[in-house]
């Protein structure tokens, strides 16, 4: 056999050529050729690919750049959103400051006015102690109690209120002011009794008054005696508290009971003339820790606190 190909090629004019090919380079050529399509193929099938995902891309790309002006109008929108409520809280906080200092300003006006008014009730009670002339100590229990230490130092609010409000408890506990308003006919010390007409110590005050006058408590406590004697006709006891208390006597009638609670100024009794008595009047005693005092600096305690509020 030929290993040659013989190619023929003839032309319009009669002309023929003839080619004498080996049939390896023709294989070669064949082979090649075969390559260079497969080559040409996966180069056209990647380009394919290639610009199916620039494709994708550029889609991708259009698609992040809108989500990217979207977010960007959204902050801008948000960004004046808040600045805008920022604004109207600081407003609003500005107003509420503004009030608060208002407030705060009002209630030191008023405490300034209270601490006024303590220091005022405050040297009222001290005058009213310096004339009874007894010495009032206020005691708390300390039983079931403890705590921290916090001294009360100088007049603060709450040191004038504690003051205050001790020695207002104590001075309930005080007898102040007359019984029963009238005419003084025995004071409280050594006199002539009006019945024996010899020298005595009178330990109380008599007030004459028409028989049925009301008799009043000089300050709250509670009945300890609602009796009858020879000696002081009809009367009352009543237990003060803070070591005080009074004794009414020659009652016409008693209007209270034992352990009955009484109030400052409630009536007691009626004025009368019962036991050893010479006349309509009530005898009035005060006791404090077991002795009596002069009842006539109690008596006129009020005078003396109005004399010492007109000089303030």
């Amino acid at each position: 056999m030929s290993d040659k190909l013989h190619i023929i090629l003839t032309g319009e004019q009669d002309s023929t050529r003839t080619f004498a090919l080996p049939k390896s380079v023709l294989k070669t050529s064949l082979l090649v050729s075969f390559v260079v399509i497969v080559l040409l193929l996966i180069s056209s099938i990647a380009g394919i690919n290639f610009a199916r995902e620039n494709s994708g891309m550029e889609s991708s790309l259009t698609r992040i750049s809108g989500e990217l002006a979207a977010s960007k109008l959204w902050n801008a929108e948000f960004k004046e959103r808040l600045t805008r409520e920022v604004s109207a809280r600081e407003s609003r906080l500005q107003n509420r400051l503004t009030r608060l200092i208002k407030q705060n300003d009002a209630k030191e006006v008023m405490l300034n006015k209270a601490m006024a008014g303590l220091k005022s009730r405050s040297k009222t009670i001290d005058s009213i102690l310096r004339a009874v002339g007894v010495k009032i100590k206020v005691k708390s229990n300390a039983k079931n109690s403890g705590g921290p230490f916090i001294p009360l130092v100088g007049n603060t609010y709450e040191n004038l209120t504690f003051k205050v409000d001790s020695y207002l408890d104590a001075l309930q506990a005080t007898p102040l002011g007359p019984p029963v308003w009238g005419t003084i006919t025995s004071k409280y010390g050594p006199r002539i009794d009006p019945i024996n007409h010899k020298p005595a110590f009178h330990a109380g005050l008599d007030i004459r008054q028409k028989v049925g006058t009301h008799i009043m408590s000089t300050a709250d406590g509670v009945v300890q005696v609602q009796g009858f004697s020879r000696f002081n006709g009809n009367y009352v006891v009543i237990n003060h508290g803070q070591g005080f208390k009074t004794m009414y006597l020659h009652m016409e009638k008693t209007l209270v009971k034992k352990g009955q609670k009484v109030k400052r100024g409630q009536t007691i009794g009626l004025l009368g003339n019962t036991g050893r008595s010479t006349g309509a009047h009530v005898h009035y005693e005060i006791i404090y820790k077991g002795r009596t005092v002069n009842p006539l600096r109690f008596v006129r305690i009020a005078q003396y606190v109005r004399k010492r509020k007109g000089r303030s």
